[in-house]
């Protein structure tokens, strides 16, 4: 999408809006670092370390439980029966699973292979919500912290 826009509107202003995931992986596209703005809403780590109390308790249970049980069942998450969220194939899910285990979250992941988050120079906003369950303030400052 991004190099869409590059090529065919080379002389406007391109604003990146990315929410929650979306936020997570601007750094992964070498295109990312030709926008001219960059908004991060809701954009956080995964890692069940940022969440405190039974929130934390139940971050660590998704990943080291929840999830190898429901895809062991299933083959994919079923995410659409318990949180309304989109279904993911195994693949997606066991990779995401394993960053959210891993402190460095998506940055220790050796499969994703060269990323851009220290290239980009771009100004960046970045929003988080105070009582965001998904997304805690220090998960999206930690987040933000990457670029």
């Amino acid at each position: 999408m991004l190099q869409y826009v590059l090529s065919n509107y080379p002389d406007t202003q391109k604003c990146l809006l990315g929410h929650s995931i979306g936020g997570q992986l601007v750094g992964l596209a070498p295109s990312a670092t030709q926008m001219d703005k960059i908004v991060l809403v809701a954009a956080q780590s995964g890692n069940w370390r940022f969440w405190e109390g039974r929130a934390k308790a139940r971050m660590w249970f998704n990943w080291y439980v929840l999830f190898p049980v429901l895809l062991g069942l299933f083959g994919y998450l079923p995410s659409k029966r318990f949180s309304g969220m989109e279904n993911l194939p195994k693949h997606v899910a066991n990779q995401w699973r394993s960053w959210g285990k891993h402190r460095e979250y998506l940055m220790s992941d050796p499969t994703l292979g060269e990323t851009y988050f220290g290239e980009i120079t771009t100004p960046i906003t970045a929003f988080s919500i105070d009582d965001d369950d998904f997304a805690p303030k220090i998960a999206a400052d930690w987040m933000t912290a990457q670029y």
